[in-house]
């Protein structure tokens, strides 16, 4: 059933989708802006954006709020410092141990990897460093596991320097397709959906998780006595996160 009245649903629908499509940003201005935000917040009064519709030029005006800091902008601030005590303990009592001096930075690189994510700039270059560094910190966090679990038991089996091997390469793999769609982001030269938020990363990255839990297993099978103990202390919770956060 369909209906020719230009005023109607349809028509009012079909116009709200086109507009949302036509719709795109050519000039963005600021102004009263404050640069000396806490926390490192870009804070501006109003921001006029300029956006066109087919042959109709429009101006928006967005009026920004800075973030409020709940409970849990708290809970994370007091978990970073803890990581941050407990890494330098472990580099402390573990200085002469390659694995505890990994895992102590590892932890580190995690904690001020995390705490960038909440602060905004008014630089776009810096985002577009953030997610360039997201898309190897993260990948180089889950090679680590491998890393540190070839330390132990060596020398190492056939069976455990393919898994490893196996591990880097998927990695490897997840970082050129992520780096691809934040270039597609940056130059939207091309669709960057697909490589951002496609099959492919998320395979390569799940299977690069699976090849690092496994690294951790055969080490802890492969070891013996204190060794397998410490094994066990350093790389069950690794495997268990990854695991998890996956």
């Amino acid at each position: 059933m369909g209906t020719d009245d230009p005023d109607g649903p349809a028509a009012r629908c079909a116009e709200s989708k086109q507009k949302a499509q036509e719709r795109r940003v050519a000039d963005v201005e600021c102004g009263n802006v404050e640069r000396d935000a806490p926390l490192g917040v870009h804070q501006a009064r109003y921001v006029i954006l300029s956006v066109q519709r087919g042959s109709l030029q429009e101006k928006l005006t967005v009026v920004p709020h800075p973030p409020r800091l709940t409970w849990n902008f708290w809970l994370f601030t007091f978990a970073a410092l803890w990581l941050l005590l407990f890494a330098i303990l472990i580099a402390w009592r573990g200085a002469d141990l390659p694995q505890m001096r990994l895992l102590s930075l590892w932890i580190a690189t995690f904690v001020f990897t995390g705490a960038l994510i909440g602060f905004a700039t008014p630089w776009a270059w810096s985002y577009v460093f953030q997610n360039i560094s997201a898309s190897v910190v993260g990948p180089l966090s889950v090679a680590f596991l491998a890393t540190c679990a070839s330390g132990f038991a060596q020398p190492l089996s056939r069976l455990r320097r393919i898994t490893e091997w196996l591990c880097y390469t998927l990695l490897a793999t997840y970082v050129a397709i992520s780096l691809v769609g934040t270039a597609g982001v940056v130059t939207l030269r091309f669709d960057p959906i697909p490589f951002v938020e496609g099959s492919a990363g998320l395979v390569s990255v799940g299977a690069a998780v699976l090849m690092a839990v496994l690294c951790g297993l055969l080490a802890i099978a492969a070891s013996g006595g204190v060794e397998r103990q410490r094994a066990i202390w350093t790389l069950v919770p690794l495997a268990a996160f990854f695991s998890f956060s996956s």
